[in-house]
């Protein structure tokens, strides 16, 4: 993107800081895949797919937010530290996730989900090593698509104030989230996701990862318990992107 305009203080009419850039090139993606659509979505999803493995390609020396054009330099006080940054934060959220939730799930399923949480960290510990780009809350509608020589790909992204260094799972779970929402059951979106990315996640570190956010991502729809018991039950990933409707 060509930047036209920057301002860190607030003393400007916004009354924020401010980075101002020429408009995206292309279309953005919720607008070339409507939700709902039954045809002409799997070119789009493969594009993302090859963008992100793209992007997760970037390796730096540390983890933590981009600061610099070499990268991160480590945790920045005061931004909170992410989970995308260090296995120890992501247990750390799965938890407080999990609390939120108090009242909606019974004594035996938190206590099995607080046993599987503690020992998160450990679990989960390679896959932030080597750091690589990760974009950070990556939604459909933030990735514009256009046709190149070689056909459609993607050609810009916005909402990258968190970009960062260190587990690149997190923008592939942000993304097929939103996906989850937006197809029914019967669309096999991930599969040309993944054929993109040129490999599958591991489904259980997808698994985990929705688990850590289950009530985030799932607390405002009745029968929370019962997507809990049934992220902890699929076994394909037509089951595991489809949680959410099994109420």
């Amino acid at each position: 993107m060509e930047v036209l305009a920057v301002e860190t203080g607030e003393a400007n009419a916004l009354g924020w800081p401010y980075l101002l850039t020429r408009r995206v090139p292309g279309r953005q993606f919720t607008e070339i895949v409507p939700a709902g659509v039954h045809a002409a979505w799997e070119e789009p999803l493969e594009a993302v797919g090859a963008y992100l493995a793209s992007v997760h390609r970037i390796e730096f020396h540390a983890a933590g937010y981009v600061v610099s054009a070499d990268g991160p330099a480590g945790p920045t006080p005061p931004a909170p530290v992410r989970s995308t940054h260090t296995p120890e934060a992501a247990q750390d959220e799965a938890l407080q996730d999990l609390e939120r939730s108090h009242g909606r799930v019974d004594v035996g399923l938190r206590r099995d989900l607080e046993d599987r949480f503690a020992s998160m960290a450990d679990a989960i510990r390679d896959d932030y090593y080597p750091p690589q780009f990760v974009t950070g809350g990556f939604h459909p509608d933030h990735p514009f698509l256009d046709r190149v020589a070689d056909g459609l790909s993607v050609v810009g992204c916005v909402d990258l104030e968190v970009a960062s260094g260190g587990r690149t799972l997190d923008d592939l779970v942000t993304f097929s989230t939103g996906m989850m929402f937006r197809f029914d059951g019967s669309v096999p979106w991930w599969e040309p996701l993944f054929d993109g990315y040129g490999t599958q996640p591991s489904i259980e570190a997808v698994r985990t990862a929705l688990l850590a956010s289950c009530g985030y991502l799932f607390g405002e729809l009745p029968g929370l318990q019962t997507t809990y018991r049934s992220l902890l039950e699929s076994t394909t990933w037509r089951q595991l992107f489809n949680v959410h409707r099994r109420q």
